[in-house]
């Protein structure tokens, strides 16, 4: 296995949903977050290929990974839901 040459190459992933955020968000307050993370902050944080990059949050209790949450729409007001 060759050794990536930047974080870019070794966490494609992480990457390509950051460039996805700064597209939406703009560059400047996305990558503030991401300084603050590399610098000991809690806020940024990334995984992937074996690469950890920023600050992990203290674990408060229980987590809950997106993959286990159930997320339904919120009903219309002024309908009849029927289950």
């Amino acid at each position: 296995m060759t050794t990536p040459r930047s974080l870019r190459d070794a966490m494609p992933i992480v990457t390509a949903f950051i460039d996805d955020l700064r597209d939406v968000f703009g560059a400047e307050d996305i990558n503030g977050i991401i300084k603050s993370g590399l610098s000991g902050a809690p806020g940024f944080w990334a995984k992937e290929n074996g690469h950890e990059v920023g600050t992990r949050y203290h674990e408060r209790g229980r987590a809950v990974s997106a993959a286990q949450m159930v997320i339904i729409p919120p009903e219309k007001k002024g309908t009849l839901a029927c289950r």
